[in-house]
């Protein structure tokens, strides 16, 4: 089904209206994932190595804290080929041994290994990812007209 541009969102994650128009607006890549930056990341954060040219390098939860450029929001945007070479990957990566305990983004750090995969930088707008009660009392807490009885959700596709 994966044959024409598309944009991959995990379930948990809220984000503001802008953030989706400023993933949309970047510059027409084959593959882009979505970033995020902060002082300090822990285990289950989704981190980011880049170059310097904000390409990516590695992804994955266990990167060195050094080669820590940013964290993955969860949103990826497929584009042109983009596509076609992830459905291919994904394919290809189903039939490896352990395929089933992987994170699709391990495919995606595969793929930066051999193709320019590019990030889009949402500095500054505001996201969350509900994995716990925790968090979305956070969420509530963070956005001021929520009601907990009506969550609002700032943009859905």
């Amino acid at each position: 089904l994966m044959d024409e541009d598309f944009l991959l969102l995990n379930g948990d994650t809220l984000f503001e209206d802008g953030l989706l128009q400023r993933v949309l607006d970047e510059p027409t890549a084959p593959i882009t994932v979505t970033i995020d930056h902060k002082h300090e990341y822990d285990d289950d954060d989704m981190k980011v190595s880049l170059d310097e040219n904000g390409r990516l390098l590695a992804i994955g939860k266990t990167l060195k804290p050094e080669m820590v450029h940013g964290e993955s929001i969860g949103m990826l945007r497929f584009r042109g080929a983009g596509p076609k070479i992830f459905r291919e990957a994904l394919e290809r990566s189903i039939r490896q041994p352990g395929a089933f305990e992987a994170w699709y983004l391990s495919v995606i750090n595969d793929l930066a290994q051999d193709i320019p995969v590019d990030t889009a930088s949402i500095r500054g707008l505001w996201w969350r990812e509900i994995d716990d009660r925790r968090d979305l009392e956070e969420v509530r807490r963070s956005l001021p007209d929520c009601q907990p009885s009506e969550p609002r959700v700032a943009a859905s596709l």
